[in-house]
């Protein structure tokens, strides 16, 4: 977790009733991100996940 895992927390606990949806969380995997440019392809989120995530974010 970093910032946006503790922002995302705080709004949750003390604000959960003013959402309109749920909070999701997309990110690249928990791993340091390479200087090779090949791998470091590998390592970010998927712009099909993340486009999955929006849509059904969207559905709220």
């Amino acid at each position: 977790g970093g910032i946006g895992a503790e922002i995302s927390a705080i709004i949750n606990e003390n604000y959960f009733e003013y959402l309109d949806a749920p909070i999701f969380r997309s990110c690249s995997i928990d791993t340091p991100i390479p200087f090779a440019s090949n791998i470091e392809q590998k390592v970010y989120l998927p712009i099909s996940t993340l486009e999955e995530k929006i849509n059904t974010l969207m559905e709220y």
